[in-house]
């Protein structure tokens, strides 16, 4: 009797074990009720009205209605179509180490092609994506957007954090890839590799292209513990040297969800020769309640500066702290989205950013 119970115990251990190993693969494509699903959609209707600092704009959403069994990815796209209504909401694909797997290559829309920024494929870094399993890649983007919002933004917001996945929605790991490189049309089959071994770029690229000319190229304003240290010193480096006269700062690769400001009040320390104030007025929402503070965002300058430098500001930036920095640097009206509520769907587990504050430049 006591052996039959262990052997019982152990196939149940053994069983639980198994299930959970595969549960990730098993549930990727899983499809839900239309129930679960509305019930997602009254979720989400709720932390919007608590947290969007402009929940005023949340009218229809609690008005959609799934009448049908989805997957998450396809739940997915009819978020994404959704929120692209709403100024500074995100909602992006929860990332499993296990069970997601991505293309081997990062794509960023710049001077309105879809350029290849980092490879660990044979497609070349530089190289112009056109078509993806025989469909032009813009296309692709009717897939989450309506005609309307199929601006440039959210064209790089596809670019960052949906292509990398495109392989997931199309149910394919071997995707065939039409690029031009060096002005030679070319077509290459790429295998989609585990979501662990995805190495993004890193977020500054420094390059002295002279004795006097260094080019900075942004390619995420996300600066975080170590990196941010490693690149205040390499600004600092340049500031000190007097050699360099002329400085171009390239935003035109960057975008990301503006989680973190450090990289804002750091590269604004370089640019600005007195102490000031970032924002006229700074609006944040509470529950119910909304705080307006006038003349937010102290920021004083750095010890050593770009003043007596050449600084060349690349635009036609779709970051949004990219294109805050550019619009203060003109004197520019513009809105900007932060302190982000990260919200986790109950089921499918989507993650959905919500801005509780909105800040209003003021003019330098």
């Amino acid at each position: 009797m006591v052996k039959k119970f262990i052997n019982f115990t152990l196939f149940f251990v053994l069983t639980v074990m198994f299930f959970i190993i595969i549960s990730p693969y098993v549930f990727k494509y899983q499809k839900f009720f239309p129930k679960t699903l509305n019930k997602e959609i009254v979720f989400i209707n709720s932390k919007l009205k608590l947290h969007y600092i402009d929940d005023e704009r949340v009218i229809n959403f609690k008005d959609i209605k799934i009448n049908r069994w989805m997957n998450k990815y396809e739940f997915y796209k009819i978020l994404v179509k959704e929120f692209s209504k709403y100024p500074g909401v995100y909602v992006l694909l929860p990332e499993s180490n296990k069970s997601n797997y991505v293309l081997p290559f990062e794509i960023r829309f710049v001077d309105g092609e879809f350029v290849v920024i980092n490879s660990s494929c044979d497609i070349e870094e530089g190289a112009v994506v056109s078509k993806i399993n025989n469909r032009d890649l813009i296309e692709y983007l009717s897939d989450f957007y309506s005609e309307k919002y199929v601006i440039n933004e959210n064209k790089q917001f596809f670019s960052r954090y949906i292509f990398p996945f495109l392989g997931e929605f199309l149910k394919k790991k071997r995707i065939e890839v039409e690029y031009k490189f060096l002005g030679k049309s070319k077509k290459t089959i790429v295998e989609t590799i585990p979501y662990e071994k995805f190495i993004r770029k890193d977020p500054v690229l420094v390059e002295n292209k002279s004795n006097d000319f260094a080019n900075i190229t942004i390619f995420s304003f996300n600066f975080l513990g170590d990196k941010f240290s490693e690149i205040f010193e390499e600004f600092e480096n340049i500031a000190k040297n007097n050699n360099i006269k002329h400085i171009t700062l390239d935003f035109r690769y960057a975008y990301d969800i503006p989680i973190d400001l450090s990289s804002l009040y750091m590269i604004m320390s370089f640019l600005i020769d007195k102490k000031t104030t970032l924002f006229e007025e700074a609006m944040f929402k509470l529950g119910s309640y909304k705080y307006t503070y006038k003349n937010f965002g102290e920021l004083a300058p750095n010890n050593v500066m770009f003043k007596n430098k050449e600084v060349e500001i690349v635009e036609n930036c779709f970051d949004p702290i990219g294109s805050l920095i550019c619009n203060i640097i003109k004197n520019d009206k513009l809105e900007f989205y932060n302190n982000y509520k990260e919200i986790i769907t109950p089921w499918t587990r989507l993650r959905i950013y919500i801005p509780s504050a909105k800040f209003f430049i003021k003019q330098l």
